[in-house]
């Protein structure tokens, strides 16, 4: 059973067990019918109202091209991870890794989109985003992140099985 009512539901319900962390690997903000129609606004505020620590921008996510993917991110106030991601626009679009304290341990999160992901949407919307090597852009990633203290590494990944499980 899918949808956001759902997941807050079950994200507050867990709470205050302990430490609730909620990502999302991709295709968030498209091409479901709540994205489609106002280009992944509502979605972003639920996924905000929900707590989410990141998401991982996928194809769906350039579906509107970069600069909306960009106020969304703006507007969602988390993270958009993109490891593997590099924008040709001088800024930085895409957060290479998080790390997040809690309680317990220190949690790096990183972020590793396939290549294929430019080909399932309009090519156009990738005119300036470079998309890496995932396994290049981890390990030096993961180093950093366990530099900084890290005691788990969380890949959000948007990419075939046979590809994540290569790593």
């Amino acid at each position: 059973i899918g949808g956001m009512a759902p997941r807050i539901h079950l994200i507050r319900q867990a709470q205050p067990s302990g430490t609730v962390l909620a990502f999302d690997a991709g295709n968030a903000l498209g091409p479901a019918p709540l994205s489609a129609w106002d280009q992944g606004t509502t979605m972003v505020d639920l996924m905000r109202l929900a707590g989410y620590e990141a998401l991982l921008p996928a194809n769906h996510e350039f579906d509107y091209g970069l600069e909306t993917l960009k106020r969304r991110r703006d507007r969602g106030g988390f993270p958009f991870l993109g490891t593997n991601l590099s924008v040709d626009d001088g800024g930085s679009a895409f957060s290479k890794s998080l790390l997040i304290e809690t309680p317990g341990p220190r949690i790096g999160v990183i972020g590793l989109l396939s290549g294929e992901a430019a080909t399932l949407t309009n090519p156009e919307h990738f005119d300036s985003v470079e998309i890496t090597d995932p396994r290049n852009a981890a390990g030096p990633e993961i180093e950093y992140l366990q530099r900084r203290g890290a005691d788990y590494i969380i890949a959000l990944t948007h990419m075939q099985e046979e590809e994540t499980l290569s790593f």
